[in-house]
């Protein structure tokens, strides 16, 4: 019987052929960057720290040479060009003036995995425009209570906006984080990220 059995096993090996590999499914992190993080990256004065600069600025260097998007809201870019504007001495200023105008050009190359993003990309009408600042508002009404502003609101509408648009399939699973310092903020991430670093 049990000779049987291997027989037929054998058979059906033989019609449906070698078994294959299952192939994995590759992943897509799609990360929203606060300016906690840019003003890390950048070494801002006094918006910075020398122990958060490492861990921030390998984060970025390795998403160069894997699949991580890295998405920019546009009041985040702002929130940054504020910081630097307010740097007391006057050649750091200009010194970081001048790289974050570099780097924004670098960004909008499209030779980089940044993305600068607003809420206001697929406006294409009034209407779009209207429902693209209600959904702001929207968001952050119900952040505020919790002290956190409009680029906070901005930044978590941009995560929930990624998680609904990317789709998982058989091929491709995508992970949405949120990189900051703020752990309120990155409380608000759809998807768990680990190992993350939140700030020393």
């Amino acid at each position: 019987m049990a000779s049987k059995n291997t027989s037929i096993q054998q058979k059906d090996r033989a019609v449906s052929g070698p078994a294959k590999p299952q192939k994995l499914a590759s992943v897509v992190r799609l990360i929203v960057v606060d300016t906690s993080y840019l003003m890390e990256l950048f070494q801002v004065p006094d918006c910075s720290s020398v122990q958060a600069y490492q861990p921030i600025f390998q984060r970025f260097a390795n998403a160069r040479h894997i699949t991580d998007q890295l998405h920019v809201p546009l009041p985040v870019l702002f929130e940054l060009g504020n910081h630097v504007a307010d740097v007391k001495n006057g050649q750091e200023r200009r010194r970081l003036v001048a790289l974050l105008v570099d780097t924004v050009d670098a960004w909008l190359s499209g030779n980089t995995p940044f993305t600068i993003v607003s809420s206001m990309n697929d406006a294409r009408t009034v209407e779009d425009f209207r429902a693209a600042v209600t959904g702001l508002t929207q968001e952050f009404r119900v952040l505020a209570p919790d002290r956190q502003g409009l680029t906070n609101a901005s930044i978590a509408l941009e995560a929930k906006r990624l998680r609904q648009k990317y789709k998982n399939s058989s091929l491709k699973t995508y992970a949405v984080h949120i990189w900051t310092t703020d752990k309120k903020l990155k409380a608000l991430e759809p998807d768990a990220e680990t190992h993350a670093f939140v700030g020393v």
